[in-house]
């Protein structure tokens, strides 16, 4: 949330943009160290970055992350994260397509947190608004989804 923060002060004003831009930049390379990625590691027994092939969820990590190098980009950051802001996209659209009803777990064993699933929305969002419309299609059928079938019909809120 402070990398998204940051982006909205990089747009609101433009003399701090470079400092902003700075500050994401060591947001993100300290979610990437292996320290923080041990967390989800131990969760998954499997690193969340060297694991991008395999069908494990790790959700929360991912997502976050690409929400991260979205805000980068948002505030002007250049494209060295680029690669690994579509890996992180790609893998996880692919595993929300492979899972049933389009959602992920954040930890083995435990139920969908519709919260956690909303970060992965946002990144897929942010991707599809910075780069391309590849992953709106899944985005129109989770909201969907969510709008139909995980809406308390009495309280109309998304439950989870």
């Amino acid at each position: 949330m402070m990398s998204a923060a940051l982006a909205n002060i990089s747009m609101l004003y433009p003399d701090e943009k470079e400092k902003s831009v700075g500050q994401i930049d060591s947001l993100i390379k300290i979610v990437m160290s292996p320290e923080l990625r041990q967390f989800d590691a131990a969760r998954w027994d499997e690193d969340p970055l060297e694991s991008l092939d395999s069908d494990q969820s790790h959700m929360s990590y991912l997502s976050i992350l690409a929400w991260m190098i979205s805000s980068y980009k948002t505030a002007g950051g250049n494209d060295k994260y680029d690669v690994l802001y579509h890996q992180l996209c790609a893998t996880l659209h692919r595993r929300m397509k492979e899972s049933p009803a389009l959602n992920l777990p954040t930890y083995p064993g435990e139920p969908i947190y519709v919260p956690d699933m909303l970060v992965t929305l946002v990144a897929l969002s942010n991707f599809t608004w910075q780069c391309d419309d590849r992953y709106q299609s899944t985005i129109n059928e989770w909201l969907k989804k969510a709008k139909t079938e995980w809406t308390d019909k009495k309280t109309g809120i998304l439950k989870s």
